[in-house]
């Protein structure tokens, strides 16, 4: 007969403060530095690290491209009343 196995216990996940995600993004992307060596400075390991960067990455992309997205769509034309200006008078008052 089989017998049953025990299941395999997973690790725990550990949860990152919103310092050490901003900690990291500001190594990997400002100073550049890579994943490796990353992974020392902050605490996070490596696989992680890629993922908070990748998820970075793939937010600041949507932004942009919705913001353009809504830039391209915007087909209004300037008119001759927009370009129009008159100079300001300089106020030269003498004593």
């Amino acid at each position: 007969p089989k017998t049953k196995r025990e299941p395999i216990k997973t690790g725990y996940y550990r949860s990152y403060t919103t310092l050490q995600i901003q900690e990291l993004l500001d190594l990997v992307l400002e100073q550049g530095l890579s994943a490796r060596q990353t992974e020392f400075i902050v605490g996070i390991i490596k696989r992680t690290l890629q993922h908070y960067v990748k998820q970075y990455e793939v937010n600041v992309n949507q932004q942009l491209s919705s913001r353009t997205s809504h830039v391209i769509g915007n087909n209004r034309k300037l008119k001759s009343v927009h370009i129009s200006f008159k100079p300001l008078k300089a106020n030269t008052k003498t004593k």
